[in-house]
């Protein structure tokens, strides 16, 4: 049986997406799967859901990237490799890279991730490093 926002493949219902968008102003940041959960603490004004809660889960990025731009501002992800991996150009989805996953450095820095997801431009590529 499918539970609501749930598709026969096992992705996320686009309708249920769209039903569910936090209000205006406020920014949809999916978290990849390297991403520590706790740190989405850090951003409780915004929707932030992981690749795992819609589903998505073990989708390579490049589909990731273009399942997740019509629902998401933008996309969090620790994955050293991304930017090689995957065209960024032409993207709706602003990407920022942690250089990071290690919990403890990522909470000590917050407050500068907090001002980067702040002053992210749409389809903008950045690579934050975490001391």
């Amino acid at each position: 049986m499918l539970s609501d926002g749930d598709s026969r493949d096992g992705r996320a219902d686009a309708r249920a997406l769209t039903a569910s968008r936090p209000p205006r102003g406020s920014v949809r940041i999916l978290f990849d799967e390297c991403v520590p959960w706790p740190l989405h603490k850090a951003r409780p004004s915004h929707d932030c859901p992981t690749a795992q809660q819609m589903h998505w889960k073990r989708i390579k990025n490049g589909e990731l990237l273009s399942l997740a731009a019509p629902h998401f501002d933008l996309f969090l992800t620790c994955d050293q490799n991304l930017r090689y991996q995957q065209t960024l150009t032409g993207r709706s989805i602003a990407v920022l890279e942690l250089s990071t996953n290690k919990l403890r450095r990522l909470q000590a820095a917050a407050e500068l991730i907090r001002g980067n997801l702040a002053s992210m431009q749409p389809t903008e590529f950045r690579r934050l490093e975490i001391s």
